[in-house]
């Protein structure tokens, strides 16, 4: 009620409004047709992520999956088929999201089907976004000037498909480029484990393996980052996808309207999963470099801190696991096989820096620990390696000295107790390492880019390697 004096007419003087305040979401909930019907059931997965972001968190929140079968999103959208990306009000380390199969769902291998059909190939994504899909988002909500905050995702999003890896997820897209898990800007805090990830249709597989790389440009002086797809359908294909880029507008990569934060992939968890039948098992690309005005220097926005462990990994096309510009993550015990090869690339169990093209910077990584994994059957008409470690040293323009170099700390790259077997030439020539760690090469694999460049602090121990002859190829 408002008053004034002298008010000719005090009949619209009170104003009156009923609403209803909705109690946040905390505790178990199921998704799926068995409970339709009950106060804490959703039919669909659209509609529990519809109330995660109109209602918030107070409290850990669980979804368990109750059907055989969910149908999720359209192959002819240009939008993933999920899209958790943005902040949802009252997510916190304490405050997490898991999905999980049911009691009954957990008893079996495979038990639940969730079939993610995308047009754009990406299945479920996650990470920093001003215009997400869900219209209950809040960043759809806030004024402009409070964009940069809502558009971060905190994380601590889980997705769990118990010890027997009860839920499969199969990734249903005509997309060239195709990542069922992609963990995009500032994706960070999120655990995908012990669920089985591949195709929809083994007869539509993309074996893609052209990764995006960075390049500065000095005409615009700014960074500029290869999208996923590029022209001729030059593009890579992965299970899971950890790739940050410097944020821009939607439509135009030459500003940041929002001047949203510059966000890397940390603290991600990607463990006991089985995946099958892309071009990479998993790939992690890290920002890089990047001139930091309010320091004046340039620095460093790796992915960092990542674990990815006890996953297998098999029938893939030219590596288990990438990682580019990443710091300090661990890749343990991971189990990769049938690494089938692709014409006109080397291929390896684990890759870790390099593949830089014309006009285009390779990566490098700083502090990565493999530990303990087996590696076995990588097939390669040019080199199969166990493991491949390239660094690329590239080089920024700056003012005082001229320019600057990256990495600008010792490498420290720690390869313990692998046992690497089984890598196949498919061609006279090609040429096969169980443990191949060098800087980036020239013309020839003894010819190095830079010859006053040399990877420090790396430590090679207690590897186990068989390489066997070959006596002729036919």
């Amino acid at each position: 009620t408002v008053k004034a004096e002298g008010d000719p007419l005090e009949g619209n003087d009170t104003y009156c409004k009923l609403f209803e305040v909705v109690h946040a979401m905390a505790g178990t909930y199921t998704i799926g047709t068995l409970y339709q019907g009950s106060s804490r059931n959703y039919t669909t997965f659209q509609d529990a992520l519809n109330d995660l972001y109109l209602r918030g968190l107070t409290g850990p929140v669980t979804f368990e999956l109750t059907d055989a079968y969910y149908d999720i999103g359209n192959i002819n959208s240009p939008f993933p088929a999920l899209d958790l990306s943005s902040k949802i009000i009252g997510v916190s380390p304490q405050n997490t999201i898991t999905f999980k199969p049911s009691t009954m769902r957990s008893l079996s291998k495979g038990s639940i089907t969730v079939k993610l059909s995308s047009g754009s190939g990406i299945g479920i994504l996650f990470g920093q976004n001003s215009s997400p899909m869900n219209s209950y988002a809040p960043v759809l909500e806030v004024i402009p000037s409070l964009v940069r905050k809502y558009a971060n995702s905190d994380g601590y999003i889980i997705f769990d498909g118990g010890q027997q890896k009860s839920i499969k997820f199969v990734l249903n897209t005509n997309s060239p480029f195709r990542s069922v898990f992609y963990l995009g800007n500032g994706a960070s805090n999120i655990k995908i484990q012990n669920c089985i990830i591949t195709n929809f249709d083994d007869n539509n597989i993309s074996r893609r393996a052209s990764l995006p790389l960075t390049l500065y440009n000095t005409a615009l002086s700014m960074f500029q980052f290869q999208p996923d797809i590029r022209p001729g359908n030059e593009t890579y294909s992965a299970a899971i996808v950890l790739r940050s880029k410097a944020p821009t507008n939607k439509d135009d990569e030459t500003s940041n309207s929002f001047n949203l934060d510059t966000l890397p992939n940390a603290n991600n968890v990607i463990k006991g999963n089985e995946i099958s039948g892309f071009g990479y098992g998993i790939v992690s690309l890290g920002i890089g470099p990047l001139f930091n005005q309010g320091e004046a220097a340039y620095k460093r926005y790796y992915n960092k801190n990542n674990e990815i462990s006890n996953n297998t990994i098999y029938n893939v096309y030219r590596a288990g696991i990438f990682l580019g510009h990443e710091e300090g993550s661990k890749v343990v015990q991971n189990r990769i096989y049938n690494v089938s090869g692709l014409s006109g690339y080397d291929a390896a169990g684990i890759i870790l820096g390099g593949d830089r093209r014309t006009g285009y910077n390779g990566y490098n990584t700083i502090g990565i620990s493999v530990d303990g994994n087996e590696i076995s059957g990588v097939n390669s008409s040019i080199a199969s390696y166990g493991i491949k470690v390239e660094q690329a040293r590239n080089s920024y323009p700056f003012s005082n000295p001229s320019q600057v170099f990256y990495p600008d700390v010792p490498e420290n790259s720690k390869i313990f107790n692998n046992i690497i077997w089984g890598l196949n030439p498919t061609a006279q020539n090609a040429n096969r390492a169980g443990i191949y760690l060098c800087t980036e090469r020239g013309a020839s694999p003894i010819n190095p880019r830079y010859t006053g460049y040399y990877t420090r602090n790396d430590q090679i121990i207690n590897n186990t390697i068989i390489i066997s002859n070959v006596a002729s190829l036919t």
